[in-house]
């Protein structure tokens, strides 16, 4: 596995998490604050790993990422927790919660700063049978912004994702996964069609 630098990972993380963009060097060196030139090095670094793989769309060369690689799951996995230990006071928040999730995001306002935010923004993807209205209010009761919960299953994800419902593009594009890095990657694998034979569960 090659050594990856701050903005190898960035560039990694917007294609995983924007899997409905199309990034050519242009759009991702804007995302990144770079040059294109240095978006394209980047990109042809990473396509040298075999992390990404150009695609021909019309007269613009896009990248995504090439799943067949038995390093890329394992690698989003880690820069998704990686990202996550950032926010390490909402994961010990909602721990609780989050064993009793699939997939827990962190989303909204409250990502770029607690002192702005009018509220808590969670998306718990659990399933349907799973009972967990006493542990939002039980937390709800420990905290003074109020904390909005959407919950839904991950079938619903998927359809969502499918059918690019633009507010659940958003919520994974900007999104912090506190709990369930490698399940959300299942997810995306699902809808890209992407998923390898072999997955993590």
């Amino acid at each position: 596995m090659i050594s990856l630098t701050g903005l190898e990972r960035r560039a990694l993380l917007i294609l995983f998490k924007d899997f409905a963009t199309l990034y050519n060097g242009s759009l991702l060196s804007a995302r990144l604050g770079c040059s294109r030139m240095g978006a394209l090095k980047l990109l042809r670094r990473l396509e040298a790993a075999g992390l990404v793989a150009p695609q021909s769309v019309g007269r613009t060369k896009v990248f995504r990422l090439t799943w067949r690689n038995d390093c890329c799951q394992t690698l989003l996995a880690f820069l998704l927790l990686d990202e996550a230990e950032g926010f390490r006071r909402w994961k010990e928040d909602f721990r609780e919660l989050g064993r009793k999730a699939e997939i827990l995001v962190f989303f909204g306002s409250a990502v770029s700063g607690e002192e702005k935010a009018h509220d808590v923004d969670l998306l718990v993807i659990a399933p349907a049978r799973e009972k967990i209205s006493s542990l939002v209010q039980r937390r709800q009761a420990l905290m003074a912004k109020r904390l909005h919960v959407i919950r839904i299953t991950r079938e619903e994800l998927v359809a969502n994702l499918r059918d690019r419902n633009p507010a659940a593009i958003e919520i994974l594009r900007t999104g912090i996964i506190l709990f369930g890095q490698e399940k959300l990657i299942g997810v995306i694998q699902d809808v890209t069609g992407e998923r390898p034979d072999a997955v993590v569960p």
